[in-house]
């Protein structure tokens, strides 16, 4: 024969079903007290005020315990809550039922007592406990979501977030929002940095530029790493030329800043850029492809340089 399962091992109905019951077990035993000490309905032996609040107390207690058994809680705490307003629904409904008693009894006083006493106890751990995990998951949920849509060597937006906010940024322009204009960038002979001074000095770099980038651009604008040493900037709000300019300032900004290694040597960087305007029909492939081949040509023409999309531009096979 199959143990029964526990309480805290029930489905949620079965739970709901188990409150229900003890709450009306605990409300036809109040009822019968009141019909047993009939002359206990007596207005002058009534305090009708004590008896509105219990009532109120007894009542806000059954609707959580009914409330309890929807959320997807943990069955530890779901049990812990329950018991903390068992107890102080108990502890209420018995007060009220104190009221209508001619005979003052030591247990029934007890029981209000120590029901509403601990029940409250009991139910604010539970509570504290339920907010301390709502609090827990929702602080998991955003470090999950830092590292699905940030770069962690930069802190920039990842190709993730690239993908997304360039897409966003076509769909709103379709809509006669303002214009927006998307710039590749790309550090000039990276892979030759690398093996002259290694990886870390490799990855120096990028934060520098990430760096630059965060403190150069609009509030309303947004850059990326979406990929090595590339980078993206989303520019809202504005013109071909303006988005240019932009760029031109951060290549020359990059261009004149120093590096030093480790070592104590200085070196200094250049980056190529590519500047396309969001057009009408534009998709994600045929707005990134325009800004690629601007920067292509960027490349082509002699790398540290600013090139914009143009209709006569050529497609060009390979990049260097």
């Amino acid at each position: 024969m199959a143990d029964r399962p526990l309480l805290s091992e029930s489905s949620p109905e079965t739970r709901y079903l188990f409150s229900l019951t003890a709450v009306l077990v605990c409300s036809v035993a109040w009822l019968s007290i009141v019909a047993y000490n009939g002359t206990a309905l007596e207005i002058g032996k009534v305090d009708w005020l004590d008896v509105l609040g219990e009532s109120a107390l007894a009542f806000y207690s059954l609707v959580l315990l009914a409330l309890i058994a929807v959320p997807p809680l943990p069955d530890s705490l779901r049990t812990l809550i329950f018991v903390g307003l068992s107890m102080l629904f108990i502890g209420a409904i018995t007060d009220v039922a104190d009221e209508f008693v001619s005979v003052q009894l030591t247990f029934i006083t007890a029981v209000e007592n120590l029901g509403k006493s601990m029940g409250v106890l009991v139910a604010c751990f539970g509570l504290y406990r339920l907010i301390f995990q709502i609090h827990s998951s929702e602080k998991s949920a955003r470090e999950l979501r830092v590292v699905a849509d940030f770069d962690d060597l930069t802190g920039l937006g990842n190709r993730r977030s690239f993908n997304q906010a360039v897409r966003a940024a076509i769909e709103s322009s379709g809509q006669g929002q303002p214009a927006a204009a998307l710039a590749l960038l790309d550090v000039d002979n990276f892979k030759v940095l690398n093996d002259a001074f290694g990886h870390l000095e490799g990855d120096k770099v990028l934060r520098v530029l990430s760096r630059m980038l965060s403190s150069m651009l609009r509030e309303k604008d947004t850059a990326f790493r979406y990929g090595g040493e590339e980078f993206g900037i989303l520019f809202h709000n504005c013109n071909l030329e303006e988005a240019r300019l932009a760029a031109e300032r951060i290549r020359v900004a990059f261009a004149e800043m120093r590096i030093y290694s480790d070592d104590g040597v200085e070196f200094c960087c250049t980056l190529s850029a590519g500047v396309a305007i969001v057009r009408p029909g534009d998709s994600f492939g045929t707005l990134l492809k325009r800004a690629d081949e601007a920067l292509y040509q960027a490349k082509h023409d002699g790398r540290n340089r600013v090139e914009v999309a143009s209709p006569r531009l050529a497609v060009l096979s390979t990049a260097i």
